[in-house]
């Protein structure tokens, strides 16, 4: 039986955008059925990389209309951020022209976009053209404006927070617009701290988003270089195994999560749908190394314990850890630990990255409404790609199928380069 709690703050809004599908109803539906949406990269020039593979996102060739601001955008990050907020808001039942009437809070996890480099061509503008005549003069100047107009692109589309300041626009006048860029947790945290705002009163309503778009050729090498990524290049849709003897690293995925969050008064007053609550949060750090996590765990299972404690939970009353599990060594390791230590041995785990990729800043947003989902549909995810088990990863991490299950709590978690540890507790809605 769902026990409600004063504290409790309700998703009444669920949308995302990955590579199983341009919608969460969509990409569930392929995370039920085990599909992986990791192929060979075909969007970016990866001849002499070493890596060939990504979770990449087909968004349809006249999709740069976005009706929520009613102009074109370019922007993969911002389509995507921009796609499943309009799909949030159906899901909550809100139009935009409503958004401005309680007191909304917009908190964003986005880290910068990789750029062009802002430089090129300004010295040849500089140097050339004295004395060769109007024709060179005039092609420095064209030249000149199109590295204004790059520079101004920059700053409008490229900077960490431009999700927040689009989203701001269709707003209108939010309350507070905040985003987080902390890696592979920035999402996460954009999430806890929209609960804080609407537990303590600041803000009626929330909006949450995460959006990615790391497939880049910087992107790939950067986290090449530090050996992260999968180099299974012949079996695209076997890369990620979370869990499994036989892993070596994450694959790099784009997308992106949104939530609408809104006050138990709010939910009431509008009878508003829904999805799940978010009934606890936990945060730590690991204080240990900029890239990797410590084998033993401890900090991850702090932060497990802080989420527990602040829903006033038992690890018993846990039904189902959707794990951050992005297929690296020692990530499993440590996250396998943490489990273990924090919650209980038997817990059902699922590594939803075995078949979206790493979503990397989106990544909290997103499972986090994958863990709603879960809880609304009562059935659990598979773990694909489980074909040798790792014995010191010794889970059940719903191995290759789905199941149904009843479950009354649910924990997401998300753990970011830099050592930022996230722990998220949902609820039946």
């Amino acid at each position: 039986m769902t026990v409600e709690n004063a504290r409790d703050v309700y998703i009444t809004g669920l949308g995302a955008v990955s590579p199983l599908g341009l919608s969460a109803e969509a990409t569930w539906a392929q995370l039920c059925a085990g599909k992986s949406g990791v192929r060979h990269i075909q969007n970016v020039d990866v001849r002499g990389l070493d890596v060939q593979i990504g979770g990449e996102i087909d968004l349809p060739g006249n999709d740069e209309l976005c009706a929520v601001l009613g102009r074109r955008i370019e922007n993969r990050k911002l389509r995507f951020a921009l796609r499943a907020f309009e799909e949030a808001l159906l899901s909550a039942k809100l139009t935009p022209a409503e958004l401005g009437s309680v007191r909304t809070g917009i908190f964003t996890g986005c880290e910068k976009a990789e750029t062009e480099d802002l430089s090129f061509g300004t010295h040849a503008c500089e140097q050339g053209g004295h004395g060769q005549g109007d024709q060179q003069a005039g092609q420095q100047i064209e030249r000149a404006d199109a590295i204004e107009r790059l520079h101004q692109q920059h700053i409008l589309t490229r900077c960490a927070d431009c999700v927040a300041r689009n989203v701001a626009v269709v707003v209108g006048e939010p309350l507070c617009t905040l985003n987080y860029a902390m890696a592979c947790a920035a999402s996460a945290v954009a999430l806890s701290q929209a609960v804080r705002w609407l537990r303590r009163g600041a803000i009626d309503r929330a909006i949450v988003i995460g959006a990615d778009a790391p497939i880049t050729s910087g992107g790939i090498h950067g986290f090449q270089m530090l050996g992260a990524l999968s180099t299974s290049n012949d079996q695209p849709e076997a890369a990620s195994r979370p869990f499994d003897a036989n892993r070596d690293g994450f694959v790099l995925a784009e997308g992106a999560g949104a939530l609408i969050l809104e006050s138990a008064a709010l939910v009431r007053e509008r009878n508003a749908p829904r999805h799940g609550r978010i009934v606890g949060i936990g945060i730590s750090n690991n204080c240990y190394n900029m890239t990797k996590t410590p084998r033993d765990g401890k900090a991850a299972a702090r932060a497990m314990r802080a989420a527990l404690a602040d829903a006033g939970l038992t690890p018993e009353q846990v039904g189902y850890v959707n794990a951050h599990a992005t297929s690296t060594d020692v990530g499993d390791l440590g996250e396998t630990q943490a489990i273990r230590s924090a919650l209980r041995p038997d817990v059902p785990v699922s590594a939803t990255k075995s078949m979206t990729g790493h979503l990397v800043a989106a990544a909290g947003a997103f499972e986090a409404v994958i863990t709603a989902l879960a809880l609304r549909e009562q059935f659990l995810p598979p773990t694909i790609n489980h074909q040798a088990p790792d014995p010191d990863c010794d889970l059940d991490c719903v191995p290759n199928v789905g199941r149904a299950a009843a479950i009354e709590y649910a924990m997401t978690n998300s753990f970011g380069f830099g050592g930022t540890n996230v722990s998220l507790l949902l609820g039946r809605g």
